[in-house]
């Protein structure tokens, strides 16, 4: 098996189809499953941050009755559910570095060995990312993968930790090659003339170079649209695809916005694929407002907010009258 791993191949890619030939294209998440599924360990449910949360405020909750006058103490009284959130984010960062928890280290700073205890308090379960590259890596050694080639699509010295060491431990079980993914140099002494869209790949392509004024050839090579909006933008793309059947562009979209996609479907044009639902739910708001409730004074315009939800534990005709005070 060959690997390609990005920090963003998680997202769609070209081409679509992400296994071709024992090469995978795999990014973070990719990457975890990928060497869970493996190695025959268990996956835990995703979308599980929230209950990790409970539970290390939990074990925080528990701490501070020991220690009352622990550094995060006043954070916590304040809002409970982000310090344990922040706490936790700390936690899992120490976790991927290597840190053991073991609070007999010699001369152990006080906001470290509070960490620590409240580390044995924690009911891990393995379900957070630190907890499952951990395991993973404890795995490692247990059983050799058949990975022959691992191309890394940005440079290996600008990995996050967890994953130079989970690099490196894969090169020394299974003694596969680890490369970065070359970009071609563009040699302009190939070329009699130099066009706009081979300037513009140079300057992209070619790192720790200070950009210079280049006068614009105007040879068509290379086309930046301009226009007041990006419907209207969209509009004029998708007829000059419609009239233009011989063109095979590749789109490289920045957001999820359909605005394009809408466009080109008016046209009889193929869509891209882009999915329309959205991970927030009216459950999810729900509770991120009802918490306004709980504030001294009431900001009114989170009450509002509240009261004119389409899904709210209140009356319909209840809602009206209070939003119309």
């Amino acid at each position: 098996m060959n690997l390609i791993f990005g920090l963003q191949l998680d997202k769609d890619i070209f081409p679509r189809d992400t296994t071709e030939a024992g090469t995978h294209y795999l990014g973070q998440n990719g990457l975890l499953q990928f060497l869970e599924m493996h190695l025959g360990l268990e996956r835990p449910p995703e979308k599980n941050e929230h209950i990790r949360i409970e539970r290390y405020n939990q074990a925080v909750t528990r701490y501070l009755r020991k220690h009352p006058q622990a550094f995060f103490n006043r954070s916590f009284e304040a809002d409970p559910l982000g310090c344990a959130a922040a706490l936790l984010a700390r936690r899992d960062e120490l976790l991927t570095c290597g840190w053991d928890f073991d609070e007999g280290h010699v001369g152990i700073p006080e906001r470290l060995n509070a960490l620590a205890q409240i580390e044995l308090l924690y009911d891990a379960r393995n379900e957070g990312a630190a907890d499952r590259f951990k395991k993973v890596m404890d795995h490692l050694d247990k059983r050799k993968l058949s990975i022959k080639d691992i191309q890394l699509v940005e440079p290996f010295d600008l990995l996050p930790n967890q994953y130079q060491a989970i690099f490196n431990k894969l090169v020394k079980t299974t003694h596969c090659s680890l490369r970065s993914i070359h970009k071609p140099q563009i040699n302009q002494s190939t070329s009699a003339k130099v066009s706009d869209l081979h300037t513009f790949k140079n300057f992209v392509t070619t790192p720790n170079v200070a950009p210079s004024k280049t006068i614009p050839q105007r040879d068509g090579s290379l086309v930046i649209i301009h226009a007041q909006s990006e419907a209207g933008a969209a509009s004029w793309l998708s007829k000059l695809l419609k009239k233009n059947s011989q063109f095979k562009p590749t789109f490289l979209l920045a957001d999820n916005s359909r605005i394009l996609e809408d466009s080109m479907t008016q046209e009889g044009l193929p869509c891209f694929g882009i999915a329309s639902t959205s991970t927030a739910r009216p459950a999810l708001q729900l509770l991120k407002l009802v918490t306004a409730f709980l504030w001294t004074p009431l900001d009114p315009y989170k009450i509002l907010e509240f009261v004119t939800m389409a899904c709210k534990p209140l009356a319909e005709d209840l809602g009206s009258v209070i939003a119309h005070l």
